[in-house]
């Protein structure tokens, strides 16, 4: 596995459905750090995650931060329900 990623225990931590091949940083971000977690799964399809550390310096409270995001994610979801199918999403590059 190439594995860039700074914190191995993290990838160790989730339940990824499948082994983790690979790891990059992903993107340019200016606050926060961004991978591409590469998953070879047990069926052999890949699949690609986008796994993003908080900058916690910038994000004194991680854990309102992710109460918000669920939030605004939460009523996006109900809003495309109510418009019906979503359309497919984008693989991460």
């Amino acid at each position: 596995m190439k594995n860039n990623v700074a914190c191995p225990d993290v990838l160790a931590a989730w339940d990824w459905g499948g082994t983790v091949t690979d790891a990059i940083p992903y993107g340019q971000g200016h606050i926060n750090s961004t991978y591409c977690v590469e998953v070879q799964r047990p069926g052999g399809d890949r699949r690609r995650y986008i796994l993003q550390k908080i900058n916690t310096d910038t994000f004194t409270d991680p854990d309102g931060l992710m109460e918000n995001i669920c939030g605004v994610t939460g009523y996006l979801r109900r809003q495309a329900e109510q418009r019906g199918p979503t359309p497919p999403a984008s693989p991460c590059r």
